[in-house]
C-alpha cells in the first residue's frame, strides 16, 4: 500500500495505510473476536495506547515510516 501511495499528499491515503490492514485482519478473524476487544481496551487507555504504538513502531519499519 505504501508503494502505491508514495508521494501522495492526500491524508486519506496515509490513514488508509494505517487502518485498512487492521480492519481486514479483524474481519478475517470472524465473530466474536477477542483480539478486537483486547485492542479496544488497549487503545482506550492513554498509557497502554502509547506503549502499543511504541512497540508497533519498533516491530514494523512500515509503521515507523507512516508515523513520520
Amino acid at each position: 500500500m505504501l508503494r502505491d501511495i508514495d508521494g501522495s499528499t492526500e491524508v486519506r491515503d496515509w490513514v488508509a495505510c494505517l487502518v485498512r490492514p487492521s480492519t481486514v485482519h479483524l474481519d478475517e478473524l470472524g465473530t466474536p473476536s477477542w483480539y478486537a476487544r483486547f485492542n479496544v481496551q488497549v487503545l482506550t487507555d492513554p498509557n497502554l495506547r502509547q506503549l502499543a504504538y511504541s512497540e508497533a513502531a519498533q516491530a514494523s519499519p512500515t509503521i515507523e515510516k507512516l508515523r513520520r
